[in-house]
């Protein structure tokens, strides 16, 4: 008998503290009365606790749960991940890391979008955004492993072109690169030439743009002024092939 009774002792005090934890949790004392939102310049504060206030309504703070929240605020445009932390106890703290533009992408829309250095899309262009030197065409818009995979080499050759051509002066001479295929990457002229287009290849983007312009540059002094180009094929370090139609070169 004196072991039963330790036993029922023992299950009433944990139903009380089960039952207690509950009208504790529950209780008006834990309501969501205040979300700090830090870290945010691009994320929308608003649309977070909007969120937050939909996720928690109904838990109390006590009972929220800080996982789930920072998963689901994980999902809101320029936000690369969430931490959420409790205010007792009335509070929540959510601290964000957001995602950094690293190129604007032309959509098959015609949409102008900035994305990251994951391949993820995150949102148009505004009109006081600053704009690159150059933006890029040819992104694989599908919702899928691969497509995202691809995605991420075309921003990692974004930005190898981006330093490349910044570092000598010559990225303002471009405005428009069609990554469609990285084996076959091709540079969209601007100003006057805006109707000459670059092959490049898969690698060597600076020097091949480079030797490519100066080419052009010269032909530009010559008597005929190079009105004919259309277009330059340097998929070799050491040849510049310089063209009027895709079927004939001129020089």
């Amino acid at each position: 008998m004196p072991v039963a009774l330790k036993a029922f002792v023992v299950i009433c005090f944990a139903a009380m503290l089960f039952f207690g934890y509950k009208a504790v949790a529950a209780a008006s004392f834990f309501n969501l009365r205040r979300i700090d939102v830090e870290g945010t310049e691009r994320a929308s504060g608003e649309n977070i606790r909007r969120r937050i206030k939909a996720s928690v309504a109904g838990e109390g703070v006590w009972r929220a749960d800080l996982n789930l929240l920072s998963a689901e605020l994980a999902k809101e445009s320029w936000v690369r991940s969430a931490v959420v932390s409790r205010v007792l106890p009335s509070g929540l703290r959510v601290r964000i890391t957001e995602r950094t533009p690293q190129a604007v992408v032309r959509t098959s829309e015609g949409k102008m979008m900035w994305v990251d250095d994951e391949g993820v899309m995150l949102a148009a262009v505004t009109a006081s955004d600053k704009m690159p030197e150059f933006i890029l065409r040819g992104w694989n818009e599908g919702d899928t492993a691969t497509a995202k995979k691809e995605n991420q080499s075309r921003v990692k050759a974004y930005r190898q072109m981006n330093k490349a051509w910044t570092d000598a002066g010559i990225a303002d001479r471009v405005s428009e690169v069609n990554v469609d295929d990285l084996r076959d990457v091709r540079a969209q002229l601007a100003g006057r030439d805006a109707g000459i287009e670059v092959r490049l290849g898969a690698e060597n983007y600076g020097s091949r743009l480079r030797e490519a312009l100066n080419v052009l540059d010269d032909a530009r002094r010559s008597p005929k002024g190079g009105a004919n180009i259309r277009y330059i094929v340097a998929l070799n370090d050491d040849r510049i092939i310089v063209g009027s139609n895709p079927n004939g070169a001129v020089n």
